[in-house]
Order: C-alpha cells, then sequence, then structure tokens
C-alpha cells in the first residue's frame, strides 16, 4: 500500500519538479504534503473561430457589430408585438367565452322564474 508522500514523490516526478525531502517530524501528526505544482492547461489543438463558435450564417459573417445589434434589436421587437398579438387573441377568445357563459346563466334564470 502506498503512503502519500510516494504518491506525491510520483506526482511530482511525473510533472518533472523537483521536491525537497521533507523533515522527519517527532510528534505523531502526518506529515505535511506540499500542495501540488502549478501546471497551467494546455491550449486547444484546434483554435475556435468566432463564426464556428456561434454558428453564424453567411447572411451575419460580414456584419458589423453595430448592425449586429441593430438586427438583434429587429428581431426582439417583432417578437414582443408577437406577444402582444397573442395575448390580444387571447383576451378577446377569454371575453367572448365569459360573455357567452352570462347569457346562458341569464337565459337559465329567466326560464325558471
Amino acid at each position: 500500500m502506498e503512503t502519500v508522500r510516494t504518491i506525491v514523490e510520483k506526482r511530482a516526478l511525473s510533472i518533472g519538479s523537483v521536491m525537497e525531502q521533507p523533515q522527519p517530524s517527532t510528534s505523531k501528526t502526518e506529515e505535511l504534503i506540499p500542495p501540488p505544482p502549478h501546471v497551467r492547461p494546455l491550449p486547444d489543438k484546434s483554435p475556435v473561430t468566432r463564426r464556428t463558435k456561434f454558428k453564424e450564417t453567411d447572411e451575419t459573417s460580414n456584419l458589423s457589430n453595430t448592425e449586429l445589434q441593430r438586427l438583434v434589436l429587429l428581431e426582439q421587437l417583432e417578437l414582443i408585438r408577437a406577444q402582444k398579438e397573442r395575448k390580444k387573441l387571447l383576451l378577446e377568445k377569454l371575453q367572448t367565452e365569459n360573455e357567452n357563459q352570462f347569457e346562458e346563466i341569464n337565459n337559465l334564470l329567466f326560464r325558471k322564474l
């Protein structure tokens, strides 16, 4: 069974850093383990371009930032208008349903009298 010390030494050797041997402790506490050395992440093998990252179409690939922002705002405006129209249609439908129910209730009440 490997001790913590041998595991740390193997890790240090595999990374290529030199590790100082810790002083033997006189107490019964565990040995101090040095933190692992800082290792930078390897760069990506294939650089990601803006076009591949955001899956741009041919229509938007040649637009400037201002033109792209304007396009986004226009799409948001169309979405808001569609949402308002849908809400208006739902309210009209609800109102006609309520009117129909009101008429049915009135007819039932007057027939009983």
